[in-house]
C-alpha cells in the first residue's frame, strides 16, 4: 500500500512538472515604451505584461511600428536592458540582422536554445550582450543571409552543458570586446551545407573570436571545440580555444 502510495506521489510530480513547462508563458518584444522605459521590466515593451520567474519563448523580432521606423525611433525600440533577476528562459527567437541591444542581468537558458534568423529589410548585427547560463544541453541556430545577420552574444557558461552552433547562409557569431567568453562544456560548431567544406565553408557561417580583446572559447575550461564545414577566425590572433578538431571547416587567423 505505501509502495503505491508512493508510485502515485511520483506521478503527480511528474504531471506537474509537464502541465508547467507546457503552460510557461511567452513574450514577445514590442519596444513600444519611451526611451526612458527601456528595461525588460516595463510591462509596455511586451504587449501588456513583463516576463518574470520561469517563462517560455522570448521572442525579438524586427519592429515594424511607425515609432520603430521613424528616424530616429521615437520609442525604445531595439533598446532593452534585462533587469529581470533570475529569470530562466526556455527559448530566445531574434532577427539577427535587427538593430538589437540587449544587455543587463543574466538569464538561464533551457533545452529550446537561441534561434536567430534574418528579416529581409534590415542588415545590423544584433547584440545579445547580457550573460546566458546553459541551464542544460542545447542547440542554437543562426541563420544568415548574403554576410548579413550576425549575433554578439554575451558570457556564456555552463559546463558540463553541451553547445551545439548550427550555421547556415552566412549566420555569424562573434565573441568580441566586452561581450564575454564562451567556457561551456564540448562546444560545436557546424555548418548545414556539407557541400561548403574548406575555402567555401565561411558561406555556411562563421564564428569570430577576438582575441585581442581576450575573448575565447573553452580556452579556460579545457572542453573541447569541434568545428565542421563551416569557418572560425581571429582578425587578432593567436585563437585561444580548448582542443580544438576540424572537419571541413576552414581557420583564419591574423
Amino acid at each position: 500500500m505505501r509502495r503505491a502510495a508512493i508510485a502515485f506521489a511520483l506521478a503527480l510530480c511528474t504531471v506537474s512538472v509537464v502541465v508547467s513547462s507546457a503552460t510557461a508563458a511567452n513574450f514577445t518584444w514590442s519596444g513600444a515604451g519611451t526611451p526612458s522605459e527601456s528595461t525588460w521590466a516595463s510591462a509596455t515593451n511586451w504587449g501588456g505584461t513583463a516576463p518574470n520567474g520561469s517563462v517560455g519563448t522570448l521572442a525579438f523580432p524586427e519592429l515594424t511600428s511607425a515609432a520603430c521606423t521613424a528616424k530616429p525611433p521615437t520609442g525604445t525600440c531595439y533598446t532593452g536592458d534585462n533587469t529581470l533577476s533570475g529569470l530562466s528562459v526556455n527559448e530566445i527567437t531574434l532577427d539577427d540582422a535587427a538593430p538589437y541591444n540587449l544587455y543587463g542581468q543574466a538569464i538561464t537558458l533551457g533545452v529550446g536554445g537561441l534561434h536567430a534568423s534574418t528579416s529581409a529589410s534590415t542588415v545590423t548585427a544584433a547584440a545579445a550582450g547580457f550573460p546566458i547560463k546553459l541551464g542544460t544541453s542545447q542547440t542554437w541556430s543562426i541563420d544568415g543571409n548574403e554576410h548579413r545577420g550576425q549575433i554578439l552574444t554575451g558570457e556564456v557558461t555552463g559546463a558540463p552543458a553541451t553547445l551545439t552552433l548550427e550555421l547556415t547562409h552566412t549566420g555569424g557569431l562573434d565573441i568580441e570586446g566586452g561581450y564575454g567568453d564562451m567556457e561551456a562544456g564540448a562546444i560545436t560548431i557546424a555548418g548545414s551545407n556539407t557541400s561548403n567544406t574548406g575555402a567555401q565553408a565561411y558561406k555556411n557561417g562563421f564564428v569570430d573570436v577576438d582575441s585581442g580583446e581576450g575573448r575565447e572559447i573553452n580556452a579556460s575550461d579545457g572542453e573541447p571545440v569541434k568545428l565542421t564545414d563551416a569557418e572560425i577566425f581571429d582578425d587578432a590572433g593567436p585563437l585561444h580555444t580548448g582542443p580544438l578538431t576540424v572537419t571541413g571547416g576552414s581557420v583564419n587567423l591574423g
